[in-house]
């Protein structure tokens, strides 16, 4: 009988030994793996953030290069509407004036009967040109020019100014002049051409 509990003693000693040694393989397989990546998998997810970029990059320059234009769009509707204010406000007549310097578009105003006066040039946001094709405001020696009277009322013939981005591409921004009472508005590139053969209004 001793021999026999002896043995089965044994057993029980082997068994729970086996179940431990169980146990402790369990435990090292389901070790997670060292923080990090494989080559593999920085390969592949640097092709996909290449992908996803070379798909996304032409969109988010042209969203850029709309922003500017209307900014631009925006000085160019201020400069025409503080000039058309100021040739009311002191009842005499008033030139707004654009150009492009080295470079860059700028613009001034002053009273037609102070011509003399040494012109206070501002500068547009930069990377906006003016598009020459699509411009038809008086020019004279590069300038582009609109004088408002005493009341605001322009003096004809009326015209636009447009704009255009230096990296390229179709967009285009444009003020017109639509009336000689000095009405103006926004306009941007259409599909077809108006009454003048301009694709900006």
């Amino acid at each position: 009988m001793k021999i026999h509990g002896k043995a089965e003693q044994n057993a029980s000693q082997a068994i729970i030994q086996e179940v431990l040694a169980q146990n402790v393989r369990i435990r090292r397989q389901s070790r997670p793996h060292p923080a990090g990546f494989t080559l593999i998998e920085l390969v592949v997810t640097l092709l996909i953030v290449g992908i996803l970029t070379a798909i996304a990059a032409p969109s988010w320059l042209s969203l850029q290069a709309n922003q500017t234009l209307r900014v631009g769009q925006d000085e160019a509707l201020q400069a025409f509407r503080q000039t058309q204010s100021q040739a009311i406000r002191t009842r005499q007549d008033w030139l707004v004036s654009f150009r492009t310097k080295d470079g860059i578009v700028q613009w001034e105003m002053h009273p037609t009967a102070n011509a003399s006066i040494a012109p206070n040039w501002q500068n547009f946001i930069s990377n906006v040109q003016i598009d020459p094709a699509e411009t038809t405001l008086s020019q004279t020696s590069g300038v582009y020019q609109m004088q408002f009277d005493l009341r605001g009322n322009v003096y004809p013939p009326l015209g636009r100014i447009t704009f255009s981005h230096k990296t390229g591409g179709q967009a285009r921004r444009c003020i017109v002049i639509s009336t000689v009472l000095g009405a103006m508005r926004k306009g941007q590139n259409q599909r077809t051409a108006d009454q003048s053969g301009r694709f900006c209004y």
